[in-house]
C-alpha cells in the first residue's frame, strides 16, 4: 500500500548573509559547495556524465566570469544528487535527480525527484529570493515537498521541521565557508518564519 501525503507540505524561511551579494550568488550556484553544505550527500554529478569540476571556493571567487560560469549552475542543468539521511528504521540512501529550474541573478530554482531504497518517494521544489544592500544579503527561502510511502506517514510537522533543520544547517554552512574564504561571519539568524 502505498501512502501519500493528501497535500504538499510548502515550508518557507530567511537567511541574512553579511558576505557582499555576489559572493553569496556564486556560493550558493556552486555544485560542489551545494554539496559539501547539503548535509549527508556523498556525491553530486552532471545527470550527462561529465564531470563537476573542483576546486576551493576561495578559487571560485578569485575566478574570472568565464570560470565562474562554467562551474555553477545554469538552467535546464541536471545533476545526480546521493544523499545518505537517517530515517526510523535505521540509515537509508536517497538518490536526486536535481534540475535547475531557472537562475537568475536574485533567484535560484530547482526541482528534485529523490527515490528511496524502498517505497518513499520525494518531489520538491526549492527556491530562494536574494535582496542585496550594501554589501550584505538575505534571503528568502521556499521549498514544496510532495512525499510519499513511509514519509508520508511522518506527517506534515515532522516534514516541515526536517526541512527547516536541513535549509538553516545548509545556509549556516555556506555562511562558514564564505567567511572563512572572504572576510568576517555573518549574522545568519536562521529564522524559519
Amino acid at each position: 500500500m502505498r501512502l501519500d501525503v493528501r497535500e504538499p507540505v510548502t515550508i518557507s524561511g530567511e537567511y541574512a548573509f553579511d558576505a557582499p551579494p555576489e559572493a553569496v550568488r556564486v556560493a550558493l550556484a556552486d555544485p560542489v559547495t551545494a554539496g559539501d553544505a547539503l548535509p549527508g550527500t556523498s556525491t553530486v554529478t552532471h545527470a550527462d556524465g561529465s564531470e563537476v569540476p573542483d576546486g576551493s571556493l576561495s578559487w571560485l571567487l578569485a575566478a574570472d566570469g568565464d570560470a565562474r560560469r562554467a562551474r555553477t549552475v545554469a538552467g535546464g542543468e541536471r545533476y545526480d544528487v546521493e544523499v545518505s539521511t537517517r530515517g526510523s528504521d535505521g540509515p537509508r540512501s536517497l538518490e536526486l535527480a536535481v534540475t535547475v529550474e531557472e537562475r537568475t541573478d536574485r533567484r535560484l530554482s530547482i526541482a528534485a525527484t529523490a527515490d528511496a531504497e524502498d517505497d518513499d518517494d520525494v518531489d520538491l521544489i526549492a527556491s530562494y529570493a536574494m535582496d542585496a544592500d550594501a554589501g550584505a544579503c538575505r534571503l528568502t527561502w521556499r521549498v514544496r515537498v510532495d512525499a510519499a510511502g513511509g514519509l508520508a506517514l511522518a506527517g506534515g510537522r515532522d516534514v516541515e521541521a526536517a526541512v527547516t533543520r536541513t535549509a538553516n544547517d545548509y545556509f549556516a554552512h555556506v555562511d562558514a565557508v564564505l567567511a572563512a574564504a572572504a572576510g568576517p561571519a555573518s549574522a545568519g539568524d536562521g529564522d524559519d518564519g
